[in-house]
């Protein structure tokens, strides 16, 4: 299988990366663009992959293409290669650009018939193997179907098959979550500093409690019958002592409504770029 990927960038360039550290192909394999020509040709350099000389060149020699451009050109960028891409499976990483758009992209510059479709949101941590990533299928695509783009985004992380209309609260939960946590973290942190402790130590601390918290509701998910959250924070308040303590101090002030309106502006936003 040939992966071609549009757009060298930070996403980009993670998922590219994945994809050659699992195994899934090696770099010769892959085929590169990007408008800025020293990221493709540093991509390359890095994974031995080849750099195409324009965006058609590797629509035309992937089997399997990766449109990781941002969304303001996501539809220009499909529309101009479209004519390319026959059986190719085509993958969009561009936030709030729904599937109709893209099918409507890919109609317009090739023979009428839609492209094979699917809608992609990774997260940054695709970048340290551990993104969680949302999969919606186009028109013409079936799950047996979508199998490669699976296995792509499995090599930087955990995938889901989601509803396009559920997309949004999917962007809530992974796609833009990241950076609530890591407010979240560095507030730990400015609360550490303020105890006495410095900042990198407050952060470390901080960074490790919350990867041991994720890996361990991943694991009782994992389960059959695993605890929820609920019942983990019960297990780590003990009566009378310090967790319960801080726990009524965020209820009081407004922590589970603070995260409950972050997420509904989350998902406002992206249904209003969804237009």
């Amino acid at each position: 299988m040939r992966i071609g990927f549009i757009g060298c960038g930070a996403m980009g360039g993670a998922i590219a990366r994945g994809a050659v550290a699992a195994g899934l192909v090696d770099g010769g394999q892959m085929l590169l663009y990007d408008s800025y020509l020293p990221s493709a040709e540093a991509l390359a350099g890095e994974l031995g992959a080849q750099v195409a000389s324009g965006a058609a060149d590797v629509a035309g020699g992937a089997d399997l293409l990766v449109l990781a451009v941002k969304p303001n050109v996501i539809e220009a960028v499909l529309a101009d290669v479209a004519s390319h891409l026959d059986q190719t499976l085509v993958v969009s990483i561009a936030a709030g650009i729904p599937l109709a758009r893209l099918e409507a992209a890919s109609r317009a510059g090739g023979s009428g018939e839609v492209a094979r479709v699917v809608r992609a949101m990774p997260n940054l941590a695709a970048s340290v193997g551990q993104a969680m990533t949302g999969l919606a299928l186009g028109t013409r695509v079936s799950e047996p179907e979508a199998e490669p783009v699976r296995a792509l985004f499995e090599a930087v992380g955990r995938v889901a098959m989601v509803p396009e209309s559920l997309f949004s609260p999917f962007v809530a939960m992974a796609g833009s979550s990241p950076a609530f946590a890591l407010e979240y973290a560095d507030s730990l942190a400015r609360a550490g500093v303020a105890a006495g402790l410095t900042k990198r130590a407050a952060l470390e601390y901080a960074a490790q409690a919350m990867r041991g918290a994720a890996e361990l509701l991943l694991s009782e998910l994992d389960k059959q019958g695993g605890r929820s959250a609920a019942d983990l924070i019960d297990a780590v308040c003990s009566p009378g002592g310090t967790t319960v303590a801080g726990m009524m101090a965020l209820d009081g002030a407004g922590f589970r409504a603070a995260t409950e309106a972050a997420v509904a502006a989350t998902i406002a936003r992206d249904r209003e770029l969804a237009g």
